[in-house]
């Protein structure tokens, strides 16, 4: 599947012979664009090839459009096994987001040094009012962290956010109730939640993999500046 995960083959040697061993070598394949044509892989996605009673071997989760297929060959002397390894594409739907208008972030959220950076992504962006525009997507990404720069504007820390319910926020979580699918239209907004889902921010670029509850997986990418808002409660008997 899209995500990766580990994978073992069993084999046996019927007839050993003195001074030969068994070698493992790996093709990391071709995969197949849109109209058919062969991709080259981007990266090794094939690694940790381990050989003992039984071959294992990890698969590195597929962020990309299109399926892809490789091979780990299996050498004995002049005798050579390939076993295929076929994975599918990252997603359902990619989205490229532009702008990350609309986001926010509210320092010590829950009052315990733990702050929430409501992240909006999506290529449109809010009107002046704050507003949604008609005819459009959005991904509410509702993060916590412990990192802040108490200034007037705060940018999103790097990191891996995962689901988690609503009522167990801590460092590290994208909230499911918060978080979720926003198409818009002249009727409104119709909002799809989350049922898995995983942000990983680093340097100047967000990957979302959220899989909704229609079943769909959807990858969103941006990349570009991280600073946004921060909001300030007003203090008691304040202006």
């Amino acid at each position: 599947e899209a995500e990766g995960g580990s994978g073992e083959i069993v084999y046996a040697i019927e007839n050993p012979q003195e001074g030969l061993t068994l070698e493992v070598s790996c093709d990391f394949g071709d995969s197949l664009g849109e109209n058919g044509q062969l991709l080259l892989p981007e990266e090794e996605w094939i690694s940790g090839i381990t050989v003992g009673e039984t071959i294992t071997y990890s698969v590195a989760r597929n962020n990309g459009r299109s399926d892809r297929r490789g091979a780990i060959i299996l050498t004995y002397g002049d005798q050579e096994c390939i076993y295929f390894v076929t994975q599918d594409a990252g997603a359902d739907v990619f989205y490229t987001a532009t702008t990350t208008a609309g986001s926010i972030c509210s320092e010590d959220y829950l009052g315990v040094g733990i702050h929430n950076y409501s992240v909006l992504l999506s290529v449109n962006g809010v009107s002046e009012e704050g507003s949604y525009y008609a005819d459009s997507d959005y991904y509410l990404l509702d993060l916590y962290s412990d990192q802040t720069t108490y200034s007037k504007t705060s940018t999103i820390p790097n990191g891996t956010y995962k689901l988690t319910a609503g009522d167990q926020l801590t460092v590290g979580s994208l909230n499911a109730e918060m978080s979720g699918y926003l198409d818009t239209s002249s009727g409104g907004v119709e909002r799809t939640a989350l049922v898995e889902g995983e942000v990983v921010v680093s340097n100047g670029k967000i990957v979302a993999t959220l899989k909704l509850e229609t079943g769909k997986v959807h990858l969103v990418e941006y990349v570009g500046s991280l600073e946004i808002p921060v909001y300030f409660l007003p203090m008691e008997g304040g202006l």
